[in-house]
This record gives C-alpha cells, sequence and structure tokens, in this order.
C-alpha cells in the first residue's frame, strides 16, 4: 500500500501533479485527516476498505482543490468558463487514482 503512494508522489503528469497538491493540502487540514493515511503508508494499519476510503477522499479533495483554489500567479480561483476543461482534468483524476491503486485494492482483498 505505501509503495502505490510513493509511486502517486513520485510520479509525473498533470493528473499526478493535480493529486499531489491535493493530498499536501489534504494533509495539511490537521490530524484528523492525515493519521489514518500515514497509518497506512507506514504499514501501521492494514485495511484494504480504509485505503480505498482514504484514496477517494484524496482524489475528491484534489478535485474540490482543482475547481476552487487559485492556480500558480493568480489570487483568484479558475474563472467559470475554465470548468469543462476542469471537468475533463477531474475525470483524469479518478482514472488515475483508479489505475494506480486499483490493483493494489486488488490484490490486498
Amino acid at each position: 500500500m505505501s509503495m502505490s503512494w510513493a509511486g502517486l508522489f513520485a510520479a509525473d503528469g498533470e493528473a499526478f501533479d493535480i493529486m499531489q497538491e491535493g493530498a499536501f493540502k489534504f494533509f495539511g487540514k490537521g490530524p484528523e485527516y492525515s493519521e489514518i493515511p500515514m497509518a497506512l503508508a507506514a504499514g501501521i494499519t492494514q485495511s484494504p476498505l480504509l485505503l480505498a476510503r482514504s484514496s477517494l477522499a484524496i482524489a475528491l479533495y484534489s478535485i474540490w482543490v482543482l475547481f476552487t483554489h487559485p492556480r500558480a500567479g493568480s489570487k483568484y480561483a479558475p474563472p467559470f468558463y475554465e470548468y469543462p476543461m476542469l471537468f475533463v482534468k477531474a475525470l483524469n483524476v479518478i482514472w488515475t487514482m483508479g489505475m494506480v491503486m486499483g490493483p493494489v485494492l486488488w490484490a490486498e482483498m
């Protein structure tokens, strides 16, 4: 489990960049948001259900950050006319998370 998340943070690509930014902001929200993912990454907790829940939460939070937080060089959230392209990027994030975590979850079951 921890190796799949390590791969997520080491990979290059737009979807991975979105998830990396979202994950760091997710973990920065406080210990109640980072405790379970860190226990999974460290191998302390071994629960496929918690892995799936945490991965989905991070992916969804990353998408929320994509739509609501300012981009580099801007003080404002993306304008409304950028939402169709952001929606495509959000689908790519979900697809990428599934391709990374799907085999891990399958192996853990």
